[in-house]
């Protein structure tokens, strides 16, 4: 059985909200902390972890593309490797959800032999966690897998604050810091305020 980290929402051309100030902190702040995701990619592949992408059609356009499968692009900033998995979830015309149904979830713990995944990226509280809880909709699936966000690989998007997403969290999320010198990579903590 294999770790899998599930990097939310690095896209090329991310929503930059709805502000001049906010869109340049979001264009800065998500290509530097890219450049350390990377690094970070690199040293899991090595150690056997499974590198995992969702593909989310329509979230990750220029100004002048249409939402289509062969517009799905990765930030410059992260290096996508022929063994990293690109989570295609299923997204039909019209589709309300953009999150991943069971049987995606599904197909992706079995055809990569998953038992515990860890999410990081785009944004703590926000994309991370709604993916996060789309999992846990899926007893089936999570009773027999470790589920984790790992704080020091999530990003906070401007104006929100790590504190208010901490202390309202829901006791379902487990976090997790990620340590490249341990024995396993990613070593559980405790929040005061969700468990």
């Amino acid at each position: 059985m294999k770790s899998a980290l599930f990097v939310v929402d690095a896209y090329k051309f991310p929503d930059k909200g709805n502000s001049e100030e906010i869109s340049l902190l979001v264009e800065r702040d998500t290509k530097a902390f890219g450049t350390f995701l990377n690094r970070v990619c690199k040293y899991e592949r090595n150690r056997g972890t499974v590198i995992v992408f969702p593909k989310v059609y329509g979230h990750n356009l220029s100004s002048d593309e249409s939402p289509s499968p062969s517009n799905f692009q990765i930030m410059d900033e992260i290096e996508v490797y022929d063994e990293d998995v690109i989570f295609n979830h299923n997204i039909s015309d019209g589709a309300k959800e953009i999150f991943p149904t069971f049987n995606d979830w599904q197909k992706l713990f079995i055809d990569n032999d998953i038992n515990e995944i860890y999410f990081g990226g785009f944004h703590f509280g926000r994309c991370i966690h709604s993916y996060v809880h789309e999992l846990y909709r899926h007893i089936d699936l999570v009773e027999s897998t470790k589920i984790g966000i790992v704080l020091n690989l999530s990003m906070v998007y401007p104006g929100d604050t790590w504190l208010d997403f901490l202390k309202n969290s829901d006791p379902i999320y487990n976090y997790y810091l990620c340590g490249q010198f341990t024995v396993s990579s990613f070593e559980e903590i405790k929040v005061e305020g969700n468990k």
